[in-house]
Formats: C-alpha cells, sequence, structure tokens
C-alpha cells in the first residue's frame, strides 16, 4: 500500500485525473475498477473518480510493489532531476551580465513605477546606462514565475539534446525545494506562452497545475494583452489591423499567409501602430491578439515591411543595413509589456497588473540615428 498526499499545486482537480498523473501506465478502466473495490480509497473512504481533490487529501492505492512499477512508468518525465539541475544551472550563467539600458518610463505595473524581481530591484549602472540582471525572474509567486528570456535561449526543446526554458524552471522549483522529483510524477512545471529561439522578453510559466489551468483559460480567451516592440523595413505603416489566414509547413518550419481561408489555416490577426520613422527603418509597437508560430515576423513580411534582421521572412539587403549600421544579428523583435484582465478568482495576486521590461541597447540606437527625422505617434514613446 502507499499513500499520496495532494499538494497545492494539485488541488482542484478531480480525483481520476490525479491518479492518471501518480500512475500513467494504469488503464482507466482498471482504475475505475479499483475504486469500486475500494482498492483505491480517498481520505480513507470509497470514491468514483469524480471528486475534486484538495490540497492535504489522503490517496491510499493498494497494490503490490511489482504492479506500481508497472503503472508508474519513467519517473521523471523528459528527463531526470539531474538533467533539469544542469540546464537550470546552464541558463543561469547566461544572466548576471548588462543586457539592457533603461528608457525612461518603464515599470512593472500601474501602482509600482520599478520593476522587481524574486524580491530584489534590478540593479542600476547609471554612468554606463544600464541594468544588470541577476536572473532572469521578473515576477513570481506560488503558481506563477514571469521570465526575460535572453535571445538564442529556446522557450522548450525543439530536440531531446535541447535545454530550454522549460528544463530551466523545473531545474529551478527543484534547487529551490518548491518540487521533488517524486511530484514530478503528477505534474510538471512548463512554459505557458513561446518565443521563438532568437525573440527575446517576458516569458510566462506555470508553476502549478492551479497557475497552468489559469493561464490556459486567459490565453484561449484572449484576455492577456501581450505588446511587443520591433524595428521593421520602410516607412508609412500608421496603425492598424492585420488579418490573414496562416497554414505551417511542418518540414521547413514556416508558415504562408492568404487572405483567403483554406484547410487548416487559421485566422491570424495583430494590431499595430508606429511609434517612430526613419528613412530605412520604423519602429512598431504590436499587440498579438491570436498567437501562431512566426506570426508577427510572417505578418508584417506579409504587408512588405519585414521585421529587420529575421533570417527567415526578412529582406537580405535590409538586413545587411542593418547589421552594419546597427549591428543587428537576429530579428529586432521583444516581447516587452503584458497586462493580465482581471481573474481575482483564479490568480488574484497578478489581477490586473501590468509588465513591461527595458528595450536593449539596440532600440536606443536606432531612436539616436533617427532622432532628428523622427515622427512620434500616440502617448507612448521610445527616448
Amino acid at each position: 500500500m502507499r499513500e499520496y498526499t495532494v499538494e497545492a499545486k494539485d488541488a482542484g482537480q478531480r480525483l481520476n485525473k490525479y491518479l492518471h498523473r501518480i500512475l500513467p501506465a494504469m488503464p482507466v478502466s482498471l482504475g475505475y475498477r479499483m475504486l469500486r473495490k475500494k482498492n483505491i480509497t480517498l481520505n480513507g473512504k470509497k470514491a468514483d473518480g469524480s471528486e475534486s481533490v484538495k490540497e492535504g487529501d489522503k490517496v491510499r492505492v493498494f497494490f503490490s510493489d511489482e504492479t506500481f512499477a508497472k503503472f508508474e512508468g519513467v519517473p521523471v518525465p523528459e528527463g531526470t532531476a539531474e538533467d533539469y539541475m544542469r540546464a537550470f544551472r546552464e541558463i543561469e550563467a547566461l544572466y548576471g551580465r548588462k543586457v539592457c539600458t533603461l528608457p525612461s518610463g518603464f515599470r512593472e505595473s500601474a501602482e509600482n513605477g520599478r520593476l522587481k524581481g524574486s524580491g530584489r530591484d534590478r540593479k542600476t549602472d547609471a554612468a554606463a546606462g544600464t541594468s544588470i540582471m541577476p536572473d532572469p525572474v521578473l515576477y513570481e509567486d506560488r503558481d506563477i514565475l514571469i521570465a526575460n528570456k535572453l535571445p538564442g535561449i529556446l522557450s522548450q526543446k525543439a530536440s531531446p539534446g535541447d535545454v530550454s526554458m522549460n528544463e530551466w524552471l523545473v531545474g529551478r522549483c527543484l534547487f529551490r525545494r518548491e518540487i521533488t522529483e517524486e511530484s514530478l510524477r503528477s505534474y510538471r512545471p512548463s512554459v505557458c506562452s513561446r518565443l521563438d529561439r532568437n525573440t527575446e522578453g517576458i516569458l510566462i510559466c506555470a508553476k502549478t497545475l492551479r497557475g497552468s489551468r489559469a493561464m490556459t483559460k486567459v490565453l484561449r480567451e484572449r484576455t492577456l494583452h501581450k505588446y511587443y516592440r520591433m524595428a521593421v523595413k520602410g516607412t508609412g505603416l500608421g496603425s492598424g489591423m492585420i488579418e490573414a489566414y496562416l497554414s505551417k509547413d511542418e518540414k521547413t518550419n514556416t508558415v504562408h499567409l492568404d487572405s483567403a481561408p483554406s484547410d487548416g489555416a487559421s485566422l491570424t490577426r495583430t494590431g499595430y501602430r508606429t511609434i517612430l520613422e526613419g528613412p530605412e527603418l520604423s519602429l512598431i509597437e504590436a499587440e498579438l491578439i491570436t498567437g501562431k508560430t512566426h506570426q508577427l515576423r510572417a505578418h508584417f513580411a506579409w504587408l512588405g515591411h519585414p521585421i529587420a534582421g529575421d533570417p527567415k521572412y526578412g529582406d537580405p539587403e535590409l538586413n545587411r543595413i542593418a547589421a552594419s549600421r546597427f549591428d543587428v544579428r537576429r530579428q529586432l523583435l521583444i516581447a516587452c509589456r503584458i497586462v493580465f484582465p482581471e481573474m481575482r478568482d483564479e490568480l488574484p495576486e497578478l489581477s490586473g497588473r501590468e509588465f513591461e521590461i527595458p528595450l536593449p541597447p539596440v532600440y536606443e540606437k536606432i531612436v539616436r540615428e533617427y532622432r532628428g527625422r523622427r515622427k512620434e505617434r500616440g502617448e507612448r514613446t521610445v527616448r
């Protein structure tokens, strides 16, 4: 017999779902049969599997050691604790250096004029006009972690040998003893929103099942507002809404856009406004209304204004100009701001809050280059 104690991160799910998490190889039909025979009990009482488990509940399973070994499957999904810890240390080593300029007016929330993370203020080097990022964390509570992903790091694995922010998150939770190798059998912390490898910025992660469910809901309902800054080719975009049907070619890992619907294509939408215009480039703020693979990169290329530095959808001549003049080596695209909806029942700590991060130095360089000829629009400006 083994007794499992329901942890906070597993609270709220149905008992039959919880059983699947702790015994993933057990057939569903056998689980229901064991519940009927009281070989599986909830708090010492007979259950039918539909019950909602709470933190501290006791689930007893009366199986032999051989049966447990058969039904538990792989102890830690997608890697061992050592693998996660190695990934955590590898990514942590990339931080702790000067990475961002500090434009005026950056903030964490409407009420708080400072950007904070893990209880520590971001350190500032006023003489150099840079900030020193001590770790990737912008915000953290029991359920949610918001990170600032550096360019070059994957959000999630593309192949088995990759290291990504997903592995960093699990390793960090193990390091801080928020989870155990045993608890990974029932839930594994994971990234909720994705950014391309060379896109930097705000990444939302769920540490618990409660956090994952809440984020899944706001992402599905599109009530979480996600804003990006980018430098694109040319001028004259103004502001507007891009709508196109997007389909993906899995073999080439590229997407195709069309104005008319077709089989397998999804309607995608991006709102945008111009912040500053220069001779070759415009600085744009875009709101990602839907969230599909390469959406922003493909949308602006489809308009004839590809993102500077983009090797996949970009303009080669523009990329050469951006590389020589502004030292651009990747797409100039950053997830810079998010605004949470009212969610007092699901995640009250994040309800209605706004997070914004500083822009990288290259954006400041573009502004300085175009300052004499810039045309600013809207309330927010790049200084």
